[in-house]
């Protein structure tokens, strides 16, 4: 069993700036729906892989936006991308994946404290475990850092903004999912597909779909 859980924001994101564009029928920007769809569908055909979920970004904004007025928008977005992202949730639900367009559960790119990179983070927590227990004063700093006055004063100051992108970084467990591991099951694609496909300008794509349900 081999259970992939796909971030689709970010591969609608890939798609958009690695793939062509591609106009539907009906003249809407779709490559990055199409560049999705058939990662995918590659994804579901690979030998060993059974299991498979999407979860999007159904809206960009999140609670973090309050947080932190910082933080990701949709503010600057190619309009031809955004407009994708509904579409690109039907495409996928109809290739048979289970869909999740999350509103308010996401994590996010926000700005770290000046002076600490993820080897210093590293050396230093594991000796103190925690925020809270670092120190502010650099001589009770028993770490063999060569820049541990710097680090600890960058800390001192930032110590406020520290704790909260802890609290942006911290994964939410409590997101309501319904679903169980045996509904993540992939059994094939669904009928919705081929007029999904055509819609799209590219029922060609129908062809390398391996299984259909029912």
């Amino acid at each position: 069993m081999r259970i992939h859980l796909v971030d689709g924001t970010y591969e609608l994101f890939r798609s958009h700036f690695g793939a062509p564009p591609r106009k539907s029928p009906d003249g809407r920007e779709v490559g990055a729906t199409l560049g999705l769809l058939r990662s995918l569908l590659m994804l579901v055909s690979t030998p060993g892989v059974t299991h498979a979920a999407c979860a999007f970004d159904h809206v960009v904004e999140s609670f973090r936006n309050d947080l932190f007025p910082g933080y990701k928008t949709s503010a600057g977005v190619d309009a031809d991308l955004l407009a994708q992202f509904s579409l690109a949730e039907r495409a996928v639900a109809a290739l048979g994946l289970v869909v999740w367009p999350l509103v308010e559960f996401e994590a996010d790119g926000f700005p770290g404290i000046p002076g600490w990179g993820a080897k210093s983070a590293s050396a230093v927590l594991s000796r103190y475990d925690h925020l809270e227990a670092i120190p502010d004063d650099p001589g009770q700093l028993r770490l063999p850092l060569a820049r541990a006055s710097r680090l600890v004063e960058s800390l001192a100051a930032h110590r406020e903004e520290a704790f909260l992108y802890r609290r942006l970084a911290t994964l939410r467990d409590d997101v309501p999912i319904e679903e169980e591991l045996a509904d993540l099951e992939w059994r094939g694609a669904k009928a919705e597909l081929q007029e999904v496909c055509r819609e799209l300008g590219d029922e060609g794509l129908l062809k390398r779909v391996t299984a259909w349900r029912g």
